[in-house]
């Protein structure tokens, strides 16, 4: 049998897209955020019937400094 255990979605601020994806959808109600320190990014998960939902943001940004798009980083 095939399935989907999990899908991870990339955002540039893991609580301001949950909030979104609680108000718009009503999804990610009971979510988790959870801090890695180590792979240095943000989760936060939560279930969409068996399938669990990961809104991933990286915390490799330094404070006050913006990041080049996504788009230009894949093509250097």
């Amino acid at each position: 049998m095939t399935y989907i255990k999990h899908m991870a979605f990339a955002v540039r601020d893991t609580k301001a897209a949950l909030k979104t994806y609680q108000d718009l959808l009503g999804i990610g109600i009971d979510a988790e955020v959870h801090d890695y320190p180590k792979s240095r990014n943000r989760v936060a998960i939560f279930n969409v019937g068996d399938v669990e939902y990961q809104l991933c943001q990286s915390l490799d940004a330094v404070a006050g400094e913006e990041r080049e798009p996504l788009e230009e980083r894949a093509t250097a």
